[in-house]
């Protein structure tokens, strides 16, 4: 029937070495669900590194949506986190676009950067 559909790796680290307790994870996910003209795709993937310096996230997220035969989405965000080394930063990038009947499409998106360098902007097109 192919009404759902998931796939993945997952690796996971522990290590005691060095600077001391270290954890990370590493993770690249996708799963669908539902059927033709109606559908949900989702996929992430990303990294986590924690140890005593800090903590260090980089995740990919995107969301792929027939939600009826006429509306479609499509999103996609990443958020950066670091707090390793001497300029801790954060950066969250969310963007995405709506398409009405194959007509009308609406696209947009949000950058937020917390740092060195702060930054928030806002897209629409």
């Amino acid at each position: 029937l192919d009404f759902a559909t998931a796939s993945g790796v997952v690796g996971v680290g522990i290590s005691n070495s060095g600077g001391g307790p270290r954890f990370q994870l590493y993770f690249d996910l996708g799963f669908s669900i539902g059927s033709s003209g109606i559908q949900l795709a989702f996929s992430a993937h990303g990294i986590v590194d924690v140890d005593s310096t800090g903590v260090f996230v980089d995740l990919s997220v995107r969301v792929d949506a027939d939600l009826t035969s006429l509306l479609h989405l499509d999103v996609s965000g990443q958020l950066i986190i670091n707090t390793k080394g001497s300029n801790d930063y954060f950066k969250l990038d969310v963007h995405g676009r709506l398409d009405i009947g194959g007509v009308i499409s609406v696209s947009g998106g949000v950058i937020v950067v917390v740092g060195v360098f702060a930054i928030v902007r806002l897209l629409a097109t």
